[in-house]
């Protein structure tokens, strides 16, 4: 696991699919393009100069196009990206077992301690320390769920977003419940699991929840792939586990 979490630009660890009861953070590079440019001289001084009077979609673009016509500009920015996340992990000896995922310039990784005691700034790179959450789960290798209890809030990655709106009423309602009840620790959870399950075989919820959780597949079985999976983890889970196995 070593080798991919240094060498792969998105890493995401597929031995965590859940957590619970333990705080998460996410941090990333500050202006990660202008940052690395400037401290490592990969662009003229003046150009950086003019590209941090940009709003924050232009300066992308432009970098963007900088990487696809420099692909020796793309080649070293890249490797200093990857070189400064792996010494923000060693320099703040974070557990690789416990990062989540990497997304570029960003991490995502299971934190016990301060957040004041996380080391920002590693050699001159700047990190900025962007969400904290109190629960995860990873569906089918690509969903990822974040979940803040304190604040009742489900941040999704790699699902899209119109597809979260419309699930706003019905499985995003089902899943808050079933994080807010597993954070706390409820045993009601496995009744209400089996009543919900339940009425959605029978057809007796609003028609909103019957939308498939998932790229493709009928919703019936899409859904209850998820209901079945998310069964395993409160079981699990109630059991005191955290990690997958």
């Amino acid at each position: 696991m070593n080798k991919e979490i240094y060498e792969k630009m998105n890493f995401k660890n597929t031995d965590v699919l859940y957590s619970f009861h333990r705080p998460i953070v996410e941090f990333d590079i500050h202006q990660a393009s202008l940052s690395i440019s400037d401290r490592y001289g990969l662009l003229d001084k003046d150009f950086v100069n003019k590209l941090k009077l940009l709003p924050k979609e232009d300066r992308v673009v432009q970098i963007g196009c900088i990487q696809r016509d420099d692909k020796e500009f793309s080649k070293k920015f890249l490797q200093y990206e990857l070189d400064i996340r792996k010494q923000f992990i060693e320099e703040n000896k974070i557990p690789l077992s416990d990062i989540i995922t990497c997304h570029s310039d960003s991490l995502i990784f299971i934190y016990d301690g301060n957040i004041k005691d996380i080391k920002s700034d590693v050699d001159g790179i700047p990190f900025t320390h962007r969400n904290t959450w109190t629960s995860y789960m990873l569906y089918k290798e690509k969903i990822e769920m974040y979940f803040d209890n304190n604040k009742m809030i489900i941040d999704y990655k790699g699902i899209p977003k119109d597809m979260v709106k419309q699930h706003m009423f019905g499985i995003h309602k089902y899943l808050m419940k079933v994080f807010h009840m597993l954070e706390e620790k409820d045993s009601e959870i496995y009744r209400y699991l089996a009543i919900f399950q339940r009425k959605y075989l029978m057809n007796q919820l609003p028609d909103y929840y019957y939308f498939p959780f998932g790229y493709n597949g009928k919703y019936k079985l899409e859904n209850m792939n998820l209901f079945g999976y998310i069964a395993d983890v409160a079981l699990s889970s109630m059991k005191g586990g955290y990690y997958n196995g």
